[in-house]
């Protein structure tokens, strides 16, 4: 694999995690518990600092 093609399969797996985090965070605005709200806004946040270091 090129470091060409590891960048870009990088790049496209970060744009997933962005996704993802967005998804749940959606969820966690509607969820009336504020232990599951937590919850779900942190899993968000891991998600994004994922994102973060997935780019190179």
């Amino acid at each position: 694999m090129s470091a060409r093609e590891l960048k870009s399969r990088l790049e496209a797996w970060a744009d997933e995690k962005v996704r993802h985090a967005e998804k749940i965070l959606e969820t966690a605005k509607n969820v009336e518990n504020p232990l599951a709200r937590a919850v779900l806004t942190a899993v968000a946040m891991d998600s994004q600092e994922h994102n973060c270091s997935l780019r190179p």
